[in-house]
């Protein structure tokens, strides 16, 4: 994503911007005590049909130095200012290669500003990126006047910005998501593009074509169970925001009205000559869950016994069997490829 994007919520929603900590003035601090923003993180990639990012802890230091700058000065921004307290140069660059975010209360979970940078297009099409292999993630919290938490997730640093799997649906195809508005307060605005849009609207979607790739937008259509739903589509072409969505080939499709739960919906939209189609449902509670795979899969080995399977996340499924050894043996999948077979004895 463009890493100058910037939004400043009112009190009790959100912000973007970048920290940064002074190391003279404090410590190094663990960026992150728990992986649940990665899982989240994770999640949303499993959906879509992309593979896992791993964290570069070193990226996640700097992201931390930048999201206690942010709430320590009450700066929402993606640089830091040297002769300002806290300032670290790492954490102005994390400043510079992240999304950013802040919140008026500590009870934010680092998770949720994942889920908020997923409603909020231009930062969500970054995590989205097939070309992200790796980031970093860094919270910091603190009771008082102002900004009270601050998020950064690093979007640029793991990204060659060459190869890459295409397209990219979102949310995606045969998935179901508990997200149904658009987030707000994101600049650029999307609804820039769509004249009579304000919030609540719905869940912006969209399509990846390819990395550097101007995109034109040809026949759509958006549909609910079967039936027409207003929506708004948004190529590079657009004056408002189109310089934003050529850098990952992207068109937006904005829904007139926010999602519904239980709801079966269908994207069609023709991008630079090609149709493309997808589906998606919302789910109703907080879970994000990926495609089910569309038939049997071939996953190797030889067993002695009738498999059976657990599942205790949205993304994950283990397989137990016997093998030729008559030892037990397990397989997991993680929501888009099969790892390894594992024998536990």
């Amino acid at each position: 994503m463009d890493t100058r994007l910037k939004a400043v919520l009112s009190i009790g929603i959100w912000a973007f911007g970048s920290i940064s900590v002074s190391v003279a003035a404090l410590a190094p601090v663990p960026a992150v005590a728990s992986s649940a923003w990665l899982d989240r993180f994770n999640a949303w990639r499993a959906a879509a049909n992309l593979p896992p990012v791993t964290e570069n802890t070193t990226w996640s230091q700097g992201d931390y130095n930048h999201s206690l700058y942010m709430v320590k000065n009450d700066q929402v921004t993606h640089y830091e200012t040297s002769t300002l307290p806290y300032y670290t140069a790492a954490g102005d660059t994390a400043a510079r290669n992240g999304n950013i975010q802040v919140s008026s209360t500590t009870a934010t979970a680092d998770e949720t500003s994942i889920d908020w940078w997923m409603g909020a297009p231009f930062h969500a099409l970054g995590m989205l990126d097939p070309r992200l292999t790796s980031t970093g993630f860094g919270s910091y919290r603190e009771v008082k006047s102002g900004w009270q938490v601050g998020f950064t997730l690093d979007v640029l640093r793991g990204n060659p910005f060459t190869g890459g799997t295409y397209p990219v649906f979102f949310p995606g195809n045969g998935s179901s998501v508990p997200l149904k508005t658009y987030s707000g307060n994101e600049t650029p605005d999307p609804l820039q593009a769509c004249p009579g849009y304000s919030v609540p609207v719905g869940l912006p979607l969209f399509v990846e074509i390819g990395g550097n790739v101007a995109t034109s937008a040809g026949v759509h259509t958006f549909t609910g169970n079967g039936s027409p739903l207003e929506h708004c589509v948004v190529d590079s072409s657009n004056a408002a925001v189109g310089s934003s969505l050529t850098s990952r080939g992207a068109v937006l499709i904005i829904p007139r009205q926010p999602l519904q739960a239980g709801v079966q919906y269908v994207v069609a939209v023709t991008v630079n000559g090609v149709p493309y189609t997808w589906t998606f449902s919302v789910s109703s509670n907080n879970s994000i869950l990926p495609p089910i795979p569309a038939g049997w899969t071939l996953v190797g080995g030889v067993v002695t016994s009738t498999p059976a399977a657990s599942s205790w996340a949205a993304n994950r499924l283990d397989a137990f069997v016997r093998g030729t050894d008559n030892g037990l043996w397990h397989r997991t999948w993680d929501g888009t490829t099969w790892g390894g077979w594992e024998s536990m004895g």
